[in-house]
């Protein structure tokens, strides 16, 4: 495994390892991804699509983002979302550089009573 590689998993597994609370999507991705260096408009850009991807796709579609920062990667419902009937999904967030994968996280879902998609995990 890649040195980069490794040094992910090791900052993810510190960093995600506390979050186990419900909390809106933004929250969540901006504790989560911060120290890959993503930006509250990276974050501004990703909700829709996560959004859009429990809302409206079947499990396996990928949908690109973009921000107006030019990081840029794809978002892909691995499970569940509200076309599979499901009020739960779990998504997997893509950042590509240099036309390269560099980083992966997948974040679990589930729509509240008012139809609003937050993090479970």
């Amino acid at each position: 495994m890649r040195k980069n590689a490794s040094s992910f998993l090791l900052l993810l597994a510190a960093v995600a390892a506390p979050v186990a609370i419900v909390a809106p999507a933004d929250a969540q991705l901006l504790n989560r991804f911060m120290f890959r260096g993503l930006e509250k408009s990276d974050i501004a850009a990703l909700q829709p699509v996560i959004r859009d991807s429990l809302s409206e796709d079947a499990i396996g579609a990928t949908r690109p983002w973009k921000s107006t920062s030019g990081k840029e990667g794809y978002v892909r419902l691995l499970d569940g979302g509200a076309k599979a009937g499901s009020n739960r999904g779990t998504v997997r967030i893509t950042l590509v550089r240099a036309d390269q994968t560099t980083d992966s996280i997948i974040f679990q879902y589930q729509q509240d009573a008012k139809g609003v998609w937050r993090t479970v995990g």
